[in-house]
């Protein structure tokens, strides 16, 4: 059983609370920001993490996992959804090999998209580098650019490391 809540208002608090879910892991939900972390009640799993897509702010993502259904909770619809859908279609067989693979395949598809993101700010250095050594550009046009992608990049070190430690 997969269920995909987007947006948490009063009845999906209510439902969660009726599905026996614990009160700090729905309070996490409803007050974000949280660092990456599971954890593990006794019948099932919270997870939260944050996942960045078209640009480089992080989208808190939230799951309970058990043995018998997979709910999944973020602000709003995710690619990676989307692609998992696509992916089960394919293959029917893999809704048979439980909630947890289901969660895989999410995960697999919503880290998948951090590469190309990657590999446009590798891009966007290299141009401004370009441009530092041809003096082709204001030092203030440089600096920003500069600046712009050292915090693209810190989002993105925070994003995959639990502490937001250095790399």
């Amino acid at each position: 059983q997969l269920l995909n809540i987007e947006d948490v208002g009063n009845e999906e608090v209510a439902l969660l609370k009726k599905l026996g879910f614990h009160e700090l892991a729905i309070e996490d939900i409803l007050h974000g920001g949280q660092r990456m972390k599971v954890d593990d009640y006794k019948d099932y799993l919270f997870l939260a993490t944050n996942i960045i897509e078209s640009d480089t702010t992080p989208l808190g993502l939230f799951c309970f996992l058990s043995k018998e259904r997979i709910i999944t909770i973020a602000s709003r619809e995710l690619g990676g959804d989307n692609e998992t859908i696509k992916r089960c279609q394919k293959n029917p067989s893999f809704l048979s090999r439980g909630p947890d693979f289901i969660l895989y395949l999410l995960l697999d598809s919503l880290t998948d998209e951090y590469f190309p993101l990657l590999d446009n700010l590798d891009e966007e250095l290299d141009k401004v580098e370009k441009k530092l050594f041809l003096h082709s550009a204001s030092a203030r046009e440089l600096t920003t650019k500069l600046f712009t992608n050292k915090r693209k990049i810190i989002v993105f070190r925070r994003n995959f490391h639990p502490r937001g430690g250095k790399a």
